[in-house]
């Protein structure tokens, strides 16, 4: 069973898959739907599609605690600017909700701080220099790599340099089938904060006894792309997916920045 919010009831795997698919549904239904595409309607239907998508993070929220009201206050606040023909703060919105309801919706996140999971370790170089020490100046720790909070550019992991490790210690053992890289939307931040997004990176499996570890695969994360992108995990054909207790990512090179800023990885 899932572990719930406060207060919560407990949600069966079963439930949970029932109701993502529930709420996926309704993001589809309100994605699809043209709603900002015209300027002539964009004011009239903009709140009524986020009043949709409101109602669909309110059904992740039953079984996934790290849905963030950040992600409803925006929406709102966007599609209220909307109002006004301000189509650019719909597009704003529309981005926001795709990053977090496609990336989020229907799947738990074994990786999650408020699920169970934890940082054990990280490395990274520790010399700060040049432009990479006024960039990372009280930059949060490498924990914010899993924390359930809205993704922002102050909520980042950022080390120097384009190489760094982080292991994760997963809520509870799991066959992982994909993996979420976010990192902060175009409109939170300058160029310097894309050229700071990991490109190349690789995950690391270890099983619960650390009798074996697992390739799960190597990656490129596109700055072009959506802030939150999927990439499936690697295991060999006719064989069952790898259980693993923990996960390592391995960040080969980023976009181009003299630092690099990992905002979130998630393990579904």
């Amino acid at each position: 069973a899932v572990k719930p919010r406060r207060g919560g009831e407990v949600i069966t795997a079963e439930a949970a898959a029932a109701r993502a698919a529930a709420a996926n549904d309704k993001i589809e239904a309100a994605m699809d739907s043209g709603v900002f595409s015209s300027s002539e309607r964009a004011a009239k239907k903009a709140l009524a599609a986020a009043a949709a998508l409101t109602e669909a993070v309110d059904a992740r929220r039953a079984y996934e605690p790290s849905v963030s009201d950040d992600v409803r206050n925006a929406l709102h606040a966007a599609a209220e600017r909307a109002a006004s023909d301000d189509l650019r703060a719909v597009d704003v919105a529309r981005k926001h909700v795709e990053a977090a309801a496609r990336a989020r919706a229907g799947a738990y996140d074994y990786a999650s701080s408020r699920a169970g999971g934890v940082v054990v370790n990280a490395t990274a170089p520790s010399t700060l220099k040049g432009k990479a020490r006024g960039f990372l100046k009280l930059e949060p720790g490498p924990s914010m790599v899993i924390s359930s909070r809205a993704v922002n550019a102050a909520r980042c992991w950022g080390f120097a340099g384009d190489q760094g490790r982080v292991l994760i210690r997963l809520s509870r053992p799991a066959a992982p089938e994909y993996f979420v890289v976010e990192h902060a939307p175009k409109a939170h931040g300058a160029r310097r904060l894309e050229a700071a997004a990991p490109r190349e990176f690789s995950v690391t499996g270890f099983a619960a006894d650390g009798s074996a570890t697992y390739d799960l695969g190597a990656f490129s994360y596109d700055v072009d792309g959506p802030a939150a992108q999927r990439f499936p995990a690697k295991f060999l054909p006719r064989r069952p997916r790898p259980v693993v207790a923990a996960v390592e990512v391995s960040v080969a090179s980023n976009q181009g920045a003299a630092a690099t800023k990992l905002c979130r990885f998630r393990v579904h």
